[in-house]
């Protein structure tokens, strides 16, 4: 009985160091791909493609053509 109750609270322990290290290694993963995704950001052609991706909204207006009405004058 002694020896079952070591041996299962040693893989318990064991189970739970592995679980740390893996949660280690995962932020460190997670560290690098953030590290490097900011290396490569660029804020040119970041804002070129936004601006390309969503162009209606940031086109310019149409020409507005001036119609006078009844006594307007318009000068050209």
């Amino acid at each position: 009985m002694d020896y079952g109750y070591h041996v299962s609270l040693a893989q318990t322990m064991m189970v739970a160091i592995s679980a740390e290290e893996h949660v280690c290694h995962a932020e460190q993963d997670s560290l690098a791909l953030l590290a490097s995704k900011s290396n490569d950001l660029n804020q040119l052609e970041d804002r070129q493609a936004f601006l390309q991706q969503y162009n209606q909204i940031f086109s310019l207006p149409k020409k507005f053509d001036f119609q006078p009405h009844k006594d307007d004058n318009v000068r050209c």
